[in-house]
């Protein structure tokens, strides 16, 4: 049995992302909130390269920019998914049952 997969629009979560970067996130105040947008001519479908192509924030150090699930994107997927039963048992239940075992 597989589990569903989240699925979402590639525009929606990349504004989503964005206006989470600038307007939601708790940030130190000494960092930069602005946005990087990639020049016109790169903004097509299928671009050579992903560097070119994404819009990259200026403050960001940690390369957390593009980290959708920090951005509360996922929650509502995630605690579905962990609701769900596999093989009788509830996925948040086979989480700590992993976790416990790699520890």
């Amino acid at each position: 049995m597989l589990l569903p997969p989240y699925l979402e629009l590639g525009k929606y979560a990349a504004e989503y992302r964005n206006y989470y970067w600038v307007n939601s996130r708790e940030s130190t105040g000494t960092r930069s909130t602005e946005i990087i947008r990639p020049p016109v001519e790169f903004r097509q479908p299928y671009p050579k390269s992903k560097v070119e192509s994404s819009d990259n924030a200026e403050g960001d150090k940690g390369n957390n920019f593009g980290r959708i699930a920090r951005a509360g994107l996922l929650d509502d997927f995630l605690t579905q998914t962990k609701n769900r039963d596999y093989l009788g048992i509830r996925v948040a239940h086979w989480m700590r049952f992993f976790k416990a075992m790699s520890e």
